[in-house]
């Protein structure tokens, strides 16, 4: 992907995929661990999008602030 100086780009809601997560729920609702490679692999992907990442954590922070 090719940007301009300046651009932005909008990720996806990030915390559904299991290597965000560290772990998940799967079919049968056991707990499952994402695999160590996989997850370096969506690191390295992510942090070659952009030079800056801001997570909008919100909800998370709504959440605390309870």
């Amino acid at each position: 992907m090719k940007l301009n100086v300046g651009s932005i780009i909008l990720l996806e809601n990030l915390r559904f995929h299991i290597e965000e997560e560290g772990s998940s729920k799967d079919k049968e609702g056991k707990k499952t661990k994402a695999d160590p490679e996989k997850v370096k692999e969506f690191r390295k992907s992510l942090t070659s999008l952009a030079d800056i990442y801001i997570s909008n954590s919100a909800r998370y922070f709504n959440l605390m602030c309870r």
